[in-house]
């Protein structure tokens, strides 16, 4: 059971520690006052995702522990000891959150994960809400009712996982074969690009080369004149450079004679002369080399046509045509051998079908096993709720799904769609629940729901988080009974507005709100029976209490004392 809770620095929350007591715990107090905020908490502990918007405004950090008492539970203990952490007779859990974003997990001091910490929580807190009443308006939703409550959550995951892998299995299937009513254009597409890239026997870069061999055939003249003119000035004509230096060459020796400091001079002039030669020489072979060439320029422009047109398709560039060559290979060859890979496959489809039908006929029939003893189950849950002449009927159908063999239809959830059936007068066919019941008889309807599957479950602790939302009078009474019922068998936490179900509890708590120095303070206590008679009464009288009103809260609690 959870025995404390301590939060700091949470929402609205500066700080609370406070102790549950066994049997049925209930709390009250004004809207607004911070109640949900301690169910946040809570969530928070069972492993809900933590958010930096619940660090109180200005704190660093907020926190929330909670201390579990062990005794009996014999699967927190086994949980416990899969991970390596010691199992006393406590359980501690801390749940860290700072404004940084950074979110710690403390099981027993030891820091944790979050998936580490809802494997535990699974097993040791249920949370029922008025929102989850609206649930019971979703056709959809009953299935997974029942299967809690035939505890086969964990065979339609395993159905869903053979399923799932056979539809995708068949996705692809399908791909395939409308591939295949495409595959013989596909195959000549293909091989007419491959044998055009094929023909064209395009070398890296070619097209780079071409237009630069082509730029030196165009201008043949120009570069063979430029070259002869190089050579002529340098060293051909009659007062060439070469012709010039070397007597400069000759001159500045005759100098050096006389002063050495000109060695340096002459050296460095008679490796110019031989520059000029070198340089001379190498104008003269490059423009021997030059020819006007129109029929080898024909040539190249022809290519460069016929290369641009391939480029355009397959580019832009030689090794883009190179790489798509390779793509296309790929390609042919995949359609080649998908005929034998289609047959590979289709074989494997039927046989995860076979394996997905048998799971699900299996599922299919606990479900309606289950269905028979929840029935029975719910219309004894129901009269003990005051709604006495109530027919509660599970009815199966099949719906239309993606695929299917053998005339056997699998959907996501198993071979059936389940929703449940109504009728609230004798005489009267049942109808689908979600057209008929009223917000109290959904409350009522959703407790007695929770009664069966967590009678089957014997969860330690239950939290009833305003459950009696659109009930009063008699009808909150019976209610409240039967929660009282409940924590007989399991520790209970009964958030609630109404005086009814407030007068049953074991042991009462109020949820207050203050403003000091233009700060919200959230503060909980304990109310002993003077306490509890003034908030009973408020509860009954609203804003003005009278003495009748007093005596009349007074009654209510010594009625269930």
């Amino acid at each position: 059971m959870l025995s404390e809770l301590r939060i700091k620095n949470f929402a609205i929350i500066e700080s609370l520690d406070f102790s549950f007591q066994s049997g049925m715990n209930v709390l009250t107090g004004e809207t607004g006052a911070g109640k949900s905020i301690i169910i946040q908490a809570v969530n928070l502990i069972l492993g809900d995702r933590a958010s930096t918007g619940l660090v109180r405004s200005g704190e660093k950090e907020a926190s929330v522990e909670a201390v579990f008492c062990l005794a009996g539970e014999m699967r927190i203990r086994e949980s416990l000891d899969a991970l390596g952490m010691d199992a006393d007779d406590e359980l501690l859990i801390r749940r860290v959150i700072s404004q940084e974003g950074k979110n710690r997990v403390y099981i027993n001091g030891t820091l944790s994960t979050i998936g580490m910490l809802s494997g535990i929580t699974e097993n040791l807190i249920s949370i029922s809400s008025q929102h989850e009443h609206q649930t019971l308006l979703r056709p959809d939703h009953h299935l997974y009712f029942l299967d809690s409550y035939g505890k086969l959550d964990g065979e339609r995951e395993k159905y869903q996982e053979a399923y799932r892998g056979w539809k995708k299995l068949k996705k692809k299937l399908d791909g395939m074969r409308e591939a295949e009513k495409n595959h013989e254009e596909r195959l000549d597409l293909l091989t007419f690009q491959l044998d055009e890239i094929e023909s064209a026997s395009i070398e890296p870069h070619e097209d780079e080369h071409l237009k630069e061999e082509r730029s030196i055939l165009i201008n043949a003249e120009k570069l063979a004149g430029g070259a002869a003119h190089g050579d002529d000035v340098i060293y051909a004509s009659e007062n060439a450079l070469i012709t010039q230096l070397s007597k400069v060459i000759a001159r500045t020796r005759d100098c050096a004679a006389i002063d050495s400091q000109l060695l340096g001079t002459v050296e460095t002039l008679e490796n110019i002369l031989f520059q000029m030669e070198d340089a001379a020489l190498s104008l003269r072979d490059y423009g021997s080399n030059i020819t006007v060439d129109p029929v080898r320029l024909d040539v190249v422009e022809e290519r460069l046509l016929y290369l641009e047109k391939i480029l355009k398709k397959y580019g832009p560039t030689t090794d883009d045509v190179i790489t798509s060559a390779k793509r296309i290979e790929a390609e042919l060859e995949s359609i080649k051998d998908s005929g034998a890979t289609t047959d590979e496959i289709e074989e494997k489809l039927g046989e995860r079908w076979t394996h997905s039908a048998e799971l699900a006929r299996r599922l299919s029939s606990k479900r309606k096993e289950a269905a028979a003893t929840l029935s029975k189950k719910m219309k004894k849950e129901l009269e003990e709720l005051g709604m006495k002449e109530t027919h509660f009927d599970i009815r199966f159908s099949s719906l239309l799904a993606e695929g299917g063999q053998n005339d056997e239809i699998l959907c996501e959830n198993g071979l059936e769609e389940i929703e449940f059936y109504l009728s609230t007068n004798p005489g009267e066919e049942p109808k689908p629940l979600a057209r008929i019941a009223s917000g109290g008889e959904l409350s009522r309807i959703m407790l007695a729901l929770k009664g069966c599957i967590l009678g089957e479950s014997k969860m330690p602790t239950l939290i009833f988080d305003e459950v009696d939302s659109g009930i009063g009078g008699g009808t909150a009474e019976v209610v409240g009974r039967k929660i009282k019922n409940v924590s007989k068998g399991a520790h209970v936490i009964c958030i609630t507005h109404l005086p009814q179900i407030a007068a049953l509890g074991d042991a009462h708590y109020k949820v207050s709100k203050n403003i000091k120095a233009g700060r919200t303070f959230t503060n909980i206590e304990r109310l002993d029976a003077g306490q509890r008679v003034e908030e009973v009464a408020r509860m009954l009288g609203g804003i003005d209490i009278t003495e009748k009103t007093k005596e009349h809260a007074w009654e209510m609690l010594e009625k269930n004392a």
